[in-house]
């Protein structure tokens, strides 16, 4: 199996002398074969996935699964190699990111009724540029780091309402202890779980809606609140509304623009509202820029919002809003 592995290693990236010769490549390499073979690690085992890379790409060193436990038997792998692993894990913990914080806004009062924490790169680089840096074998553990530090992020800018965090739908899905995780970190950061909403965003399709569904009945039992963004842009906004009924939804900016002045845009809105409705789902309308469609909203009864109209995200800070 770790011959084929490592045949498929150099057939779908850079060529075997190239890789011999320049030690830099070889991270870069394997990670190409993680992702065309997710199941080359075993977690059952508890081995680390930089361990498994270096048992790939080192065969002819003969260090296996089982003693990938014992470093000190990896000596035949540089160090430079091994430094380059620990940097690769490292960046869940690391300080290659940061927040931005935008208010939800209750238009009745003028105040926050959540701030959404979006992650930033330590310059400010979108979140995109963000997860582009992460290697997709790390991916969800990614997502499970951004939540945790989140929490302490919020809680050091003094924040004293809900916290709204997006979330990797499958990340809930990869890992036993990643509620636990989550409530040890709540609870570490003076944060109450029932300020807590998870924003599940459908950027990717979900690899099992059921047990999703069960997870998000585990968060809500704990107290979490959760929320399906992004609704009617991304995959089956629809049958995810019908097998996780979140407690909250947010209506797409794609929706939300221009629909003050877009008949088909209104009843299109105007149909999801009632659905939501019926089913006790709260609503917020997300990517609200003008006046128009905040009237809009506001004449359907929506009284949650979120957008440039109010406040633009704020490095680490927590801007008030603007009515």
């Amino acid at each position: 199996m770790k011959a084929q592995m490592l045949g498929n290693l150099f057939r779908y990236s850079i060529p075997r002398h190239h890789v011999r010769h320049n030690p830099s490549l070889l991270l870069f390499s394997h990670l190409r074969c993680v992702d065309r073979h997710p199941r080359s690690w075993d977690t059952s085992h508890n081995v680390t996935r930089m361990n498994v890379v270096e048992s790939i790409v080192y065969p002819t060193e003969r260090v296996g699964m089982a003693r990938a436990h014992h470093p000190s038997r990896s000596s035949g792998i540089p160090a430079a190699i091994r430094e380059r692993g620990r940097q690769r894990r490292d960046i869940v913990v690391s300080s290659a990111f940061d927040f931005a914080f935008q208010p939800i806004v209750d238009i009745r009062t003028g105040v926050p009724y959540a701030y959404e924490a979006l992650i930033r790169g330590p310059r400010g680089e979108s979140a995109g540029n963000v997860l582009a840096g992460v290697a997709l074998p790390l991916r969800y553990h990614f997502d499970q780091a951004i939540r945790e530090r989140a929490f302490n992020a919020a809680m050091s800018l003094g924040l004293s309402t809900r916290l709204s965090i997006n979330c990797l739908p499958n990340a809930l899905l990869r890992h036993d202890r990643n509620i636990q995780r989550t409530v040890e970190a709540a609870e570490a950061s003076g944060m109450s779980m029932r300020d807590v909403i998870f924003e599940i965003v459908e950027d990717e399709h979900i690899d099992d809606q059921k047990a999703l569904a069960h997870v998000f009945r585990a968060h809500r039992d704990l107290g979490f609140k959760t929320a399906l963004d992004d609704f009617g842009a991304g995959y089956a906004s629809l049958s995810l509304l019908a097998d996780l009924h979140p407690d909250i939804v947010k209506v797409d900016i794609a929706l939300v623009k221009g629909v003050d002045i877009d008949t088909t845009r209104q009843k299109i809105v105007r149909g999801a509202l009632a659905i939501c409705r019926d089913l006790g789902i709260e609503i917020i309308a997300e990517g609200v820029e003008t006046t128009g469609e905040r009237d809009f909203f506001a004449s359907e009864g929506v009284t949650l919002m979120q957008g440039f109209l109010f406040a633009r995200p704020a490095m680490r800070a927590l801007p008030l809003p603007l009515l």
